[in-house]
């Protein structure tokens, strides 16, 4: 039972990660096979590991991935380039499984087939178990959910087309299928909230997908109250992302306001001290010419003549010229 792919236009639609033919199922359901598909590989050609993975033998691929060529065989690729980790989650793999493949090799979860896509793409698109998508989550901290394949596509796009496939089968039986892809989108929306307003490359977003859903959809009908259940799930997670950017707006914005003012108010002090540094400035120059001018002459008693006349103060010791200390006696009376 291989697991679900794009076709040429990045949708989920064929039913063999090989696919490479334009004429394709409509099924989106791994469970759902076709006698009209054709693989890129034949039987024989089909690589090892590959065969063990859609025959299920998880004991015998546990076995291959711990023996000595276990990190070889982990390299295998088809004509699209899916790599053996895409094909075990595709096909709902056990959880050891996942974890001996990446623990083999860990660029396995963040390779790239030719449509761009990675693991998580494809366990995504098939609706794979929530513990499996955890597990890659918290292997590689939330970081491969904001991933995008070639379309502009996140997890996020390919869980909710898996869930609106799940939804539209109408019956009591899919009701558990139903919850739990859910819960799988409830985990993606944990892990990256943003990923709800990104649009692919036909400008679309999750809740974009689910609302023409909506219009599409009888209100009376369960399928309508399954597509609500996820709309809100989206609008709320959406509401929660703008409100945690507002929020950080605001505080940038605050943080923006309070560096002005204390600029603003910095430049003031700057001014102030400038011109308070000028004035002391004029008042010391003022005060210094004022005394140099008090103290240039000082009073000296001349004893031989018994006036009194100013000589500078440099030279109140009498040692100036004999000719600066004579006095014009013509000009006495």
């Amino acid at each position: 039972m291989a697991p679900t792919t794009r076709n040429e236009r990045g949708l989920a639609r064929g039913n063999n990660p090989r696919h490479n033919s334009s004429e394709h199922t409509t099924s989106s359901n791994p469970s759902h096979n076709s006698s009209e598909h054709t693989s890129s590989y034949s039987e024989e050609e089909l690589p090892y590991i590959f065969q063990l993975i859609e025959d299920q033998q998880w004991k015998e691929l546990r076995k291959c991935l711990r023996s000595e060529k276990g990190y070889e065989l982990c390299q295998e690729r088809d004509s699209s380039k899916l790599n053996c980790l895409s094909m075990a989650l595709g096909c709902n793999a056990p959880l050891f499984i996942v974890e001996e493949m990446v623990e083999t090799d860990v660029t396995l979860a963040t390779a790239k087939d030719n449509y761009g896509a990675t693991a998580i793409h494809v366990a995504c698109l098939n609706g794979a178990q929530v513990e499996l998508i955890n597990y890659l989550l918290c292997y590689y901290e939330d970081d491969i959910a904001k991933d995008l394949d070639y379309d502009g596509r996140s997890a996020l796009h390919h869980a909710v087309e898996n869930f609106l496939t799940a939804a539209a089968e109408d019956e009591e039986e899919q009701q558990h299928e139903t919850a739990s892809s859910m819960s799988l989108l409830q985990r993606l929306c944990e892990a990256a909230p943003e990923m709800v307003y990104v649009q692919d490359q036909g400008k679309t977003t999750p809740i974009d997908m689910v609302q023409v859903a909506k219009v599409q959809t009888i209100v009376e009908s369960k399928l309508y109250k399954r597509l609500d259940t996820i709309y809100n799930l989206l609008k709320y997670t959406g509401i929660q992302v703008y409100m945690d950017n507002k929020k950080r707006w605001e505080e940038e914005g605050n943080l923006h306001r309070i560096r002005e003012k204390d600029n603003a108010r910095q430049a003031r002090g700057q001014l102030t001290s400038s011109s308070e540094s000028k004035a002391d400035n004029s008042i010391s120059t003022e005060s210094h010419t004022s005394y140099s001018l008090s103290t240039m002459m000082t009073p000296h008693s001349d004893i031989s003549r018994g006036n009194n006349s100013f000589i500078p103060a440099d030279n109140k010791n009498g040692l100036l010229d004999e000719n600066m200390m004579c006095i014009d006696e013509t000009s006495e009376l």
